[in-house]
């Protein structure tokens, strides 16, 4: 199942994300704009400086003869490019105290070119430029040395060329720094805001989560409304909708146990009548018979749909469980059922008598135990022997009812709890309602039961396990 809170969170992460490589790409392109404005403006400045001083020189050989072999000084003096670039940095800051310069310092070009293409002055002496033709920007790529961005501009009174150059490689290191410093606080402010995020969504999902615990929680006759004070407004109409579902649906139980509960009773008048009638025609035992097993059937009919009419409303309410003698309880429901077993040749036997109080509802427990012993004598085989047997599990009370008659398959072990089913529809007695009775009975209690097949043999046992306060 697909998780909406799952599906919101992974939605703002992947939104985040591009607005991330959205907001890199713009700061990339941005930044490295900038710097090649700023770059560009230097090397124009850089240009137009040095060529001020050749200008305002009396004489310009005499000039560049000496800065030519300044630069063959400080070409000398410098280290050898070992190692990495933070260290041939560090040697270059430390090269001259009271003139530290700058590691960025050797990344600037410096040519002067006469008007027949002779090179007069190059800094750094290696710097492998071709010949100028025309003032303005320029982008070189040679082999021997990197790209290089440079700027060029003539001296007409002077008949030389100026040219200030750059690598391109310095340019993208520094816009590569920039954005890796922007970078580190946008992880830091995404990562927070995506956590941020997170606890939100979780703080604002806590009322559906808590509907949803709550609906769980229920159980099949709970329908009460849900408390809709203090929810969202989102909320409030699937809860208002839920909370009316509940009212059709407990109005539509009411009426259908009204109608089971009225029906019964009308029907027992009638039928009292009707076998004081069949009394009075003084048939013989052959006629009579079919009649009276009729009635009985119909009598039982009535009074297990009675029964159940009863139970359904108590499913809310709080039993008032009493300590009885489990033992003894069962023992005296053997001996009034013995005789109708031993009309249908089957013994029924009471093993393993706990001598534990059993805290049950006593009118409830004695119904269970009658339905669980009657259908056990009406469904086993003829010179069957029905083991009832008790024991006490640790908080639970035990009851095992076991026969050794057709037993039941998975889909009838399915089915018994629906009202009507019988397993024997040629079953005159039967009426279908034992089991429905059985299962309101244990939910009352709040246990559980197993129908399992009775172990070695052929045959049907139903446990029962009663939690013990």
């Amino acid at each position: 199942m697909r998780s909406i809170q799952n599906r919101i969170l992974c939605a703002l992460a992947g939104l985040f994300s591009i607005a991330t490589l959205v907001l890199l790409s713009w700061t990339w392109s941005t930044t490295n704009h900038e710097v090649e404005e700023v770059y560009d403006a230097s090397l124009v400045q850089f240009a137009r400086q040095f060529a001020s001083q050749l200008t305002l020189s009396d004489n310009p050989d005499t000039l560049l003869s000496s800065m030519r072999a300044s630069v063959r000084q400080v070409e000398a003096a410098m280290p050898p490019r070992t190692g990495s670039e933070d260290e041939y940095e560090e040697g270059y800051r430390s090269l001259n105290t009271y003139d530290p310069g700058h590691y960025y310092e050797q990344n600037q070009g410096f040519q002067v070119w006469g008007t027949q293409g002779a090179l007069l002055y190059s800094s750094p002496s290696d710097l492998q430029l071709p010949a100028p033709e025309n003032a303005g920007f320029d982008t070189h790529n040679s082999e021997a040395s990197p790209q290089q961005r440079s700027y060029t501009l003539y001296l007409p009174e002077r008949s030389l060329w100026i040219r200030a150059s750059q690598p391109l490689a310095l340019r993208t290191e520094v816009a590569e720094e920039v954005a890796e410093q922007v970078l580190l606080p946008l992880a830091v402010v995404i990562t927070s805001l995506i956590v941020a995020i997170t606890l939100t969504v979780n703080l604002n999902l806590r009322p559906l989560k808590k509907i949803s615990r709550e609906l769980d929680q229920r159980n099949s006759a709970e329908l009460s409304p849900i408390n809709s004070q203090g929810l969202p407004s989102e909320l409030q109409a699937p809860v208002e909708s839920l909370n009316r579902m509940f009212q059709r649906v407990a109005d539509t139980l009411q009426r259908e146990r009204r109608f089971t509960s009225d029906a019964a009773h009308e029907l027992r008048t009638p039928l009292a009548a009707l076998r004081i009638h069949i009394e009075r025609l003084a048939l013989c035992d052959e006629q009579a018979a079919p009649l009276s097993a009729g009635l009985n059937r119909m009598e039982r009919v009535v009074t297990q749909l009675l029964m159940l009419a009863r139970l359904e409303p108590r499913k809310s309410e709080q039993l008032e469980l009493q300590a009885l003698d489990g033992d003894q309880l069962a023992a005296d429901l053997i001996a009034e059922l013995v005789p109708h077993a031993l009309k249908r040749g089957v013994q029924i036997e009471l093993i393993n008598q706990t001598n534990q109080p059993l805290y049950a509802e006593p009118t409830l427990i004695e119904i269970l135990l009658r339905n669980l012993i009657e259908n056990a004598i009406r469904y086993t085989c003829i010179g069957d022997t029905i083991i009832v047997s008790l024991s006490k599990e640790q908080q639970n009370f035990q009851i095992s009812i076991a026969d050794h008659g057709p037993g039941l398959n998975a889909a009838q072990k399915a089915q018994v709890v629906q009202r009507f089913y019988r397993q024997n529809k040629a079953d005159s007695e039967g009426a279908g309602l034992g089991f429905s009775i059985i299962d309101q009975i244990v939910t009352l209690h709040q246990g559980e039961y197993q129908l399992l097949d009775t172990a070695g043999e052929r045959g049907l046992t139903v446990q029962v396990k009663l939690p013990q306060p």
